[in-house]
């Protein structure tokens, strides 16, 4: 099932609801302005374009990449654990380039906060939201789920 939302210049798809949370957080924080498919949403990792990390952001140093990634069903009934399937999505990552660039693998929303808190991606974030903590946090992820909950893809696609 695919996800979307419109954040005022065409609606985006993603492809999972915890994808689309992690994209609203990170508009709201202003580490997104743009979403773009393929520059710095659904980022191909190597020649065969058969695998994607989810967002490319701008460090302050240099990009970092940010996959939102729970345990699959099918990595499930392979037997898999959550460190064995990351481990191999960081496998399919060929393309020189990318190999360079911080990586973050998220597989609950909070696990947001500390990314940007890394010294890299905390320049970025827009000034409001550098210190947020604790409270604040548990009430941004609940913010941005009641949002997406608001959202009415039919009514956009009219």
């Amino acid at each position: 099932m695919k996800f979307h939302y419109n954040f005022g210049y065409g609606e985006i798809e993603f492809d999972s609801r915890g994808e689309t949370i992690i994209a609203l957080l990170m508009h709201t924080f202003g580490l997104v302005k743009k979403f773009q498919e393929k520059i710095n949403l659904h980022v191909p990792v190597n020649d065969t374009n058969e695998a994607s990390i989810d967002f490319l952001v701008e460090g302050k140093e240099k990009p970092v990449l940010i996959e939102y990634h729970t345990l699959s069903q099918s990595d499930r009934i392979k037997g898999l654990s959550l460190e064995q399937s990351i481990e191999r999505k960081k496998n399919y990552i060929t393309k020189p380039e990318l190999k360079e660039y911080d990586i973050f693998f998220i597989s609950q929303l909070k696990q947001i906060y500390p990314v940007i808190r890394n010294p890299n991606i905390k320049p970025m974030v827009k000034s409001k939201y550098k210190k947020i903590s604790g409270s604040q946090e548990d009430r941004y992820v609940k913010n941005v789920v009641s949002l997406l909950n608001q959202y009415n893809t039919k009514e956009s696609r009219l």
